[in-house]
């Protein structure tokens, strides 16, 4: 009578395990299909997508709490006949004869898309 030799199961790390199951997800096979030409039980498979499927659900989502800070507020310079004061929204600005015109354009423009 022949004497029976019960093999031994393959042990899998962690990092196999998940570089198994990526070839699984990539791979386009059935599980059944999966498991045969890997020589993985199907019921190894089903527990490592098991064990995933949790690890993914207990998660924690990092969420970022509002934070309040203090505004400075300035306040405005004093307004000279000499100048013109420019209020839109929260912004003012204050142009003088001497102001570079090309400066307050491209301002004013970020300002458009703000307000």
């Amino acid at each position: 009578m022949g004497t029976y030799v019960k093999q031994r199961k393959k042990q899998c790390c962690g990092s196999e395990r998940e570089e198994l199951l990526l070839a699984y997800c990539h791979s386009g096979l059935s599980q059944k299909e999966w498991c045969q030409a890997q020589g993985v039980a199907l019921s190894t498979l089903g527990k490592w997508l098991k064990l995933e499927k949790e690890h993914i659900n207990t998660q924690t989502v990092q969420v970022w709490a509002p934070v309040a800070t203090p505004v400075m507020v300035s306040p405005l310079p004093p307004v000279h006949e000499e100048t013109i004061l420019l209020k839109a929204g929260k912004f003012s600005i204050t142009v003088g004869r001497n102001t570079d015109r090309k400066l307050l354009s491209d301002v004013l423009a970020v300002l458009v898309t703000l307000c």
